[in-house]
């Protein structure tokens, strides 16, 4: 994979690389300070955070470098790149502070910088959902790569819409006096939002494992496609769960139904291409009566 090809692309891959270093940082620091993973106010936030913002960067870097060069790129990368470094920075921030990063109103430095991290928020989710419109509009000379990055970034947009949402559900929920993160009894709000997001780092790598592998690029193609749609469904089990109040494995028939062939569709594309596989390697070895 190609990486730092253009400035955009070039710009995206520094980003990562600062996201990396702050995630070490605050692993390090977690490790000498300790406390609790759980939690409003934890080191589990900036490292998330910065582990998951830097893998997306990377990613979009990737997606840019098999797009079309525009005019805006750089433009329009920029701003993105400004936007995810000043949400996240704030978001650890807060943690250094020893208060909430989310939800948190309670001085008005802490509805500053609230309202700053859903600005930024919305400010890079333009930008992955403009990305994600040139990627639909565009050809890929491998369709299976096609298949990934097309699903991939409308998973990640979906991702984004789905995260507005959790925002907006969990004010209603502190103005009702209820916890921010669950939606009814037990439906937990960030599995929604949480699960299509790495669909972007998924299914190109999977395609590029395919083809070492050496699966054919017609079978490559649909075995992508099935992987597309067991993350697909896998996103719609996460928001199924959460909108009937319900705790991530606290499944009935439909759910548990949707969750097993989701993790089936997933799971069949490796299986298959190992099969081949083998049994390519085995048909190719010389019998003992031919070496006779």
């Amino acid at each position: 994979m190609r990486f730092g090809g253009n400035a955009s692309e070039g710009l995206l891959t520094t980003t990562a690389v600062v996201f990396a270093a702050g995630f070490v940082l605050h692993c390090l620091v977690w490790a000498v300070l300790g406390g609790s993973w759980q939690g409003e106010v934890s080191w589990r936030k900036p490292i998330l955070f910065c582990l998951a913002s830097g893998v997306t960067c990377v990613s979009l870097a990737w997606v840019l470098g098999q797009l079309r060069p525009s005019r805006h790129d750089l433009l329009v990368t920029r701003l993105f790149a400004v936007s995810i470094v000043t949400e996240v920075a704030l978001i650890c921030l807060q943690q250094w502070r020893g208060v909430p990063s989310h939800f948190n109103r309670s001085t008005p430095q802490d509805a500053a910088i609230l309202f700053a991290i859903k600005t930024t928020a919305l400010a890079l989710s333009v930008y992955i959902w403009w990305l994600t419109w040139r990627c639909l509009r565009a050809r890929f000379a491998r369709p299976d790569l096609g298949v990934a990055i097309r699903f991939g970034m409308g998973l990640l947009a979906l991702s984004c819409l789905l995260g507005f949402w959790i925002e907006w559900v969990g004010e209603s929920q502190v103005q009702l006096g209820r916890p921010p993160y669950t939606y009814g009894e037990a439906g937990v709000l960030k599995f929604a939002h949480g699960m299509p997001m790495h669909a972007i780092q998924f299914l190109p790598l999977l395609a590029s494992v395919l083809g070492w592998l050496g699966l054919p690029a017609r079978s490559r193609h649909g075995c992508v496609w099935l992987a597309a749609l067991g993350l697909v469904g896998h996103s719609a089990f996460a928001l199924w769960q959460t909108l009937r109040g319900r705790s991530r494995l606290d499944v009935d028939w439909f759910s548990g139904s949707l969750l097993l062939l989701s993790t089936l569709a997933l799971t069949w594309p490796l299986v298959f291409a190992v099969w081949r596989r083998t049994r390519a390697s085995a048909g190719s070895q010389p019998t003992a009566n031919s070496r006779g």
